[in-house]
């Protein structure tokens, strides 16, 4: 036992904690029994019945039920090493057992002992809850524990209620998801993050990134592209003023926000890398876009991001314009290019424009 008003560590009042217990019976056993509330051990007769009860009898003696007494009245005072002064208090749970856990002087709550492992643990060790302390009963390393084994058992259970639950959410799930990847695309950290778990993901599965980077690089080598392309770049940024096209927003691209977007999508065979098919668009729209047909995509989501319908129009005017066509024929444009996909074979065989085999096609009446 500690020296009165030595200071001691959570190890040390666990041990305290311990001893107490060793000699508790919460059940009636040898004809005594020890009451839940005054933690006295006493003989059968000074507790009342109680039928729901697993030994039929009252937890609390008949003098702390007489005085309505409650577990946290009793309570010994410790001195917590870079705490200070902490009382020691118990509480009795509905399942009849007992939790202890720690206040200070201005009745905050410190610290419990985990009802799974038996350790003290200070509050910021438990997930939250509406339980005592507002945390959970069990510390955060026994619940890691005790989900791993579940997840482990019911695998299969799990995954099929993921795959009906993400069928049954998909607006909201993908709503949730571009509202926090906007909170966070300003924050360098979960960018970096990002980064790696895609290095990482790159690492597992070699195979499908390089194909997929192949047929990207193909495409980019057999469709038309401009010449000084980092030049011509650095002109549509500056006719932008360095802004999302869409949006406005000022785009920085140390810090993994700005995107060239390809208006009518590389993996169309079409448009490629020229001041008549890219623009600067914020990261997280281009990733939104996609490969899908742009004017069919901003009509479905221009509400979600809050993207005005001016700004596109006035892109649409700009690409149309550097593709010496009107507005409306740009759109037949981009639909035709739609319709009319092309390989990088079929690309390589004709490295011509699309906007030059689009009029063709269009002279001919194919269109």
């Amino acid at each position: 036992m500690l020296l009165e008003n030595a200071v001691c560590t959570l190890e040390d009042i666990k041990a305290y904690i311990d001893e107490q217990e060793a000699g508790f019976t919460f059940f009636t056993r040898n004809g005594l029994k020890t009451c839940t509330v005054c933690m006295e051990t006493k003989d059968v007769v000074a507790f009342g019945k109680q039928e729901q009860a697993k030994d039929s009898m009252n937890p609390r003696c008949k003098q702390c039920e007489k005085k309505k007494r409650i577990a946290d009245e009793f309570y010994t005072e410790w001195t917590l090493e870079g705490v200070g002064t902490v009382y020691l208090k118990r509480y009795k749970s509905r399942a009849g057992g007992i939790s202890w856990y720690l206040v200070d002087v201005k009745g905050e709550f410190i610290s419990k002992r985990c009802a799974d492992c038996g350790e003290m643990k200070l509050k910021d060790g438990y997930s939250e809850s509406n339980k005592l302390g507002g945390v959970r009963s069990i510390c955060r390393e026994c619940d890691g524990e005790h989900k791993v084994g579940y997840r482990a058992e019911n695998a299969e259970h799990l995954k099929e209620y993921m795959r009906q639950y993400q069928a049954e959410n998909a607006d909201h799930i993908k709503e949730y998801q571009r509202q926090y990847r906007a909170e966070k695309r300003n924050d360098p950290t979960w960018v970096e993050k990002q980064r790696e778990r895609q290095r990482q993901r790159y690492v597992k599965e070699p195979e499908r990134f390089q194909a997929k980077e192949a047929k990207r690089n193909a495409l980019k080598r057999n469709l038309h592209a401009e010449p000084n392309w980092a030049n011509n770049w650095a002109d549509i940024m500056e006719r932008f003023h360095g802004r999302c096209a869409l949006t406005g927003d000022v785009l920085d691209e140390s810090q993994g926000n700005s995107h060239c977007e390809h208006f009518i999508p590389l993996s169309w065979g079409h448009g490629g890398t020229s001041a008549a098919n890219c623009y600067p668009l914020r990261s997280d729209l281009n990733i939104s876009k996609g490969n899908r047909n742009p004017f069919e995509w901003f009509q479905a989501f221009k509400d979600r991001y809050g993207l005005s319908q001016d700004r596109f129009d006035e892109l649409v005017l700009y690409l149309a314009m550097r593709n010496d066509m009107t507005p409306e024929e740009f759109e037949k444009y981009v639909y035709w290019c739609e319709r009319n996909k092309r390989t990088p074979e079929e690309c390589a065989e004709d490295t011509r424009p699309s906007s030059e085999i689009f009029k063709e096609a269009q002279a001919r009446g194919e269109v």
